[in-house]
């Protein structure tokens, strides 16, 4: 007896379960991507049961949502319409922004935002007093020197951080820029026997030597190296006062105009020249003598102009 209303009751469930089944409301939702791409195109749902709607996605655009018409559909609910239904997908042109950390320089007329449909544009080193911009880097860490040209059809946030060069130089030159002018203030490096003053620097030439800027240098000694000589660029136009004093040890050479080549120089003519028109300040009477008269020094030294 027991068995047989186990029977029964598992046949009355059966029935039921099959009644609810039967009593569902089912319908199918269509999507149009409208250019974009999505894993189906079909879904069904259950009248007021529970759905959530798949995202579309499309290169360059940020997605609206789902229409119904003109009506928007929510992504997730309880379904509503007892009725098939072709749902659209709607876009907008996706924005991206530029976010620029500047380190104390100035970039006013640099974007802040674009399209994928803006035309090729540039964004502009920043400008700094005192400073001069040596790059940019962005969280990837990748290095942009100089414009960065953004192509239409780009896209992506871009975080953008300017580096400035520190004004000290691979040589241990030191260097002041103010009103487009790089001055040389000093020196802080340790190289063997003497360094060359380069004719330009991250693109800015180099033509003035400050007050002082080498002064004391000739009694210098760290590391058992010792700077007995200076080579100077011939573009220098004009030295600070006590630039090289107490640097009467130091065999200063003058290196010619940028290309030119020591075979065929007139080297006293060279010095005669830059002497005459280069501002020599007070304190630095022997550097001319140095120059013009030679002083003694190995072997081919003397008439060797390194290149820059």
């Amino acid at each position: 007896m027991k068995k047989k209303i186990i029977i029964i009751f598992s046949l009355l469930s059966l029935f039921i379960v099959v009644l609810i089944s039967c009593n569902k409301e089912m319908y199918t939702i269509t999507f149009d991507t409208d250019g974009g791409s999505m894993y189906t195109e079909t879904m069904d749902v259950e009248y007021n049961g529970y759905y959530a709607l798949p995202t579309p996605r499309r290169q360059g655009y940020d997605f609206l949502g789902w229409y119904f018409g003109e009506e928007k559909v929510e992504m997730i609910g309880y379904w509503e319409y007892r009725k098939n239904v072709h749902l659209v997908a709607k876009w907008e042109f996706a924005k991206y922004t530029i976010n620029y950390n500047l380190n104390g320089g100035v970039a006013d007329d640099n974007p802040t935002e674009y399209y994928s449909t803006t035309e090729d544009f540039t964004i502009k080193p920043p400008v700094k007093e005192n400073g001069i911009f040596y790059c940019w880097i962005d969280d990837n860490g990748k290095e942009y020197y100089g414009d960065i040209l953004i192509k239409k059809g780009s896209e992506g946030n871009l975080n953008l951080t300017a580096i400035w060069w520190n004004m000290i130089d691979e040589n241990g030159i030191k260097y002041s820029y103010k009103d487009d002018v790089l001055t040389v203030i000093g020196y802080q490096g340790n190289l063997n026997e003497g360094f060359t003053i380069p004719y330009e620097c991250y693109g800015k030439k180099i033509v003035a030597i400050g007050a002082g800027a080498f002064e004391g240098l000739g009694n210098r000694i760290e590391d058992s190296n010792i700077v007995f000589r200076i080579n100077i660029p011939s573009t220098i136009k004009s030295i600070g006062k006590n630039a090289f004093k107490d640097c009467n040890d130091i065999k200063v050479l003058l290196v010619p105009e940028q290309g030119d080549t020591v075979i065929g120089t007139n080297y006293d003519a060279l010095a005669e020249k830059w002497a005459n028109e280069a501002v020599i300040g007070e304190g630095n009477d022997h550097l001319i003598d140095v120059i013009k008269q030679k002083r003694p020094a190995i072997g081919w030294s003397e008439y060797f102009f390194p290149e820059n």
